[in-house]
């Protein structure tokens, strides 16, 4: 088994959210399975089409960071946030 070797530990979210451009376009919906301080999993319906970098909205919360994609598996990605 592999050792999780992330900084943060993610928090389990399960919220809904939208991906948009940096034009505040709307992009994409998403769902927010997790979530730590530098980032998080979404899950999304095609992330082949989501572009490398966007800003995430999640409902109900004020956050809205700046993402860049690290990893896409099946219906997953995973984001690092940035400034």
């Amino acid at each position: 088994m592999d050792a999780d070797v992330r900084k943060y530990k993610r928090l389990g979210w399960n919220r809904a959210g939208m991906l948009s451009a940096e034009t505040g376009k709307l992009l994409v919906h998403c769902f927010v399975k997790d979530i730590s301080p530098n980032g998080a999993r979404l899950m999304v319906a095609r992330p082949a089409t989501v572009p490398d970098h966007f800003k995430l909205q999640v409902r109900g919360a004020k956050l809205q960071p700046n993402c860049k994609v690290r990893w896409r598996k099946d219906k997953e990605i995973g984001v690092q946030f940035f400034p």
